[in-house]
């Protein structure tokens, strides 16, 4: 499994745009083999034959393997979501939940584990393979062909998904629960189609990508510094504390001395 370093598999990326903008007119990313991951496969909801209303009083999942896929703003052409937006859990489908990401090889182990889980199971549009999915988090951009999504937040598991674990076990993929196994919600920065077998670029500081846990536009000052600077910073931490317990050791000292001085006077 390839990690992709500073988020692209490219030795001549171009300069990051800012954060919360995407970088226009740039030609889509090109990756040699074995150094991205690749589109696993495409899931949309294929409308039932004959049905009067399109299909839509079925289940929203499984969905439907496919070749390829229109991708929009608000999701892939012919999909649709069982849920409203502003659900009580939170929804699903809006801009900001256009598309559902997963990882092929994270389904893989869950199955190797005993769940019969399966492919386009748990609701994905796109599932990747080849893609540490522990750096897939809200913040970071995938780039696919001419397609840019933007990693918006971790997917809630539903009691509806159930039937696919052990036991009925399925906060298996909650990312509180099992971190690196959840799906993954991702905005539309740029559309386009996607096609099973595409290279998958993740860009983590490229392409205009940052994640949300370091960005004070986002969290302000709840923003915590990248990897780098958390160890600079818990060095610089422990220095100073260093500091202030020998002082402190040096004031408490020179004050009990003064104390045994003048008793011994007494």
């Amino acid at each position: 499994m390839c990690r992709l370093e500073n988020g692209t598999a490219t030795g001549s990326e171009p300069s990051a745009a800012p954060a919360g903008t995407e970088s226009t007119g740039a030609a889509p990313t090109t990756a040699p083999p074995g150094c991205a991951g690749r589109v696993h496969a495409v899931f949309a909801l294929a409308p039932a034959a004959g049905a009067a209303d399109g299909g839509k009083a079925r289940p929203s999942f499984p969905k439907a393997r496919m070749p390829a896929a229109m991708v929009t703003a608000r999701g892939l052409e012919g999909d649709r979501q069982g849920e409203a937006v502003d659900a009580a859990f939170g929804g699903h489908g809006g801009p900001l939940k256009a598309v559902c990401l997963y990882s092929a090889d994270v389904v893989r182990a869950l199955q190797a584990e005993g769940h019969p889980i399966g492919e386009g199971t748990a609701g994905e549009n796109i599932s990747l393979s080849g893609i540490d999915w522990e750096r897939v988090v809200p913040g970071v951009r995938i780039e696919i062909g001419e397609v840019l999504l933007e990693v918006t937040k971790f997917c809630m598991p539903c009691f509806k998904q159930r039937a696919n674990f052990k036991d009925g076990n399925y906060l298996a993929i909650s990312q509180l629960r099992c971190p690196g196994r959840s799906r993954v919600y991702a905005a539309v920065l740029r559309e386009g189609l996607v096609e099973e077998g595409a290279a998958a670029v993740v860009h983590t500081t490229t392409r205009g990508a940052r994640a949300y846990s370091c960005s004070p536009e986002i969290l302000g000052q709840l923003a915590r510094p990248p990897r780098g600077d958390v160890v600079r910073a818990r060095s610089t931490a422990l220095d100073r504390s260093h500091v202030a317990m020998l002082a402190a050791g040096v004031v408490v000292g020179h004050a009990a001395s003064r104390l045994y001085f003048y008793w011994r006077q007494a």
